[in-house]
């Protein structure tokens, strides 16, 4: 028996895909392009008055702690294909953000691409836009600060401030971030899946 063309049309929206399909109604309009739908788990908060573009295959979790993406006038963020950002990270931009393909991102990490306001009056306000290459594992409550680039197959470590350009295949740590170790260019890191969560 043939169904209804109605009926095939709305198949896609089995009861499993409605919270996704409800997500993207309530943040879609927030995204300036999308590579895809989001998957979004929790309801983050996005602020843009900026640019927001996004690659596909993007999964932001946020169902222990919100993440909060916020770009200011005139700012860009721009997030590659396959990037995963995790519980209670904060992307604060009001310059740009680059973050390239196959990107992971841990637990309540802070990238700012500027300090906001001047420590004194009369003083400069310190930023710069942040670079975030391909495949670049950033570990929980790792902080990235303004005016750093970040190179391919990077390690960033557990609670590490990275106040320098980071290059490819370094892993660095500590506060202030040093290079601690360089990865074997031959074998190439890539973050799991967001199936693996």
């Amino acid at each position: 028996m043939a169904r209804h063309p109605l009926v095939k049309s709305l198949s896609w929206l089995k009861p499993t895909r409605w919270p996704q399909a409800l997500k993207l109604a309530v943040y879609g309009w927030r995204f300036t392009t999308l590579g895809g739908p989001p998957n979004l788990i929790g309801w983050p908060d996005i602020g843009n008055d900026g640019e927001l573009h996004v690659g596909k295959g993007f999964t932001l979790i946020g169902n222990i702690h919100r993440c909060s993406l916020g770009i200011y006038p005139g700012a860009v963020l721009r997030i590659g294909d396959n990037v995963v950002i995790n519980n209670g990270t904060i992307i604060s931009t009001r310059l740009a953000i680059t973050i390239g393909d196959g990107t992971g991102i841990g637990y309540h990490c802070l990238l700012m691409d500027s300090d906001g306001h001047p420590l004194a009056p009369g003083e400069p306000i310190h930023e710069g836009p942040i670079t975030i290459g391909n495949h670049v594992w950033i570990a929980s409550k790792a902080t990235i600060l303004q005016g750093v680039t970040i190179g391919d197959f990077a390690v960033v470590a557990t609670g590490a401030v990275v106040t320098k350009d980071v290059p490819a295949y370094a892993v660095v740590a500590g506060v202030p971030a040093k290079v601690i170790r360089m990865l074997d260019p031959s074998i190439q890191w890539r973050f799991h899946p967001p199936e693996a969560f």
